[in-house]
């Protein structure tokens, strides 16, 4: 991890430990891109994501209706401003 990464790990019941790691833009594109990583604003405000959303990015309601079908290890990166 660079020196531009932080990361931080937290651990749910169920003993899922979830990692967040600060990426930059142009990695998040070339994750985006080659279909490595799914992109999620993460405002729960439909309105916001609309004024802020990214080529290739999906809402958060769009999102919970995906979880059903996701893999366990699917990258997953979510944006704010």
């Amino acid at each position: 991890m660079g020196s531009s990464e932080a990361m931080a790990q937290q651990t749910n019941p169920g003993d899922i430990t979830i990692e967040a790691v600060r990426i930059s833009a142009q990695d998040a594109y070339q994750k985006l891109t080659s279909g490595r990583a799914l992109l999620v604003c993460a405002y729960q405000s439909e309105q916001i994501c609309k004024e802020i959303m990214l080529q290739g990015a999906i809402g958060l309601k769009a999102f919970e209706q995906k979880l059903p079908e996701l893999k366990k290890d699917q990258e997953i990166i979510f944006f704010c401003q």
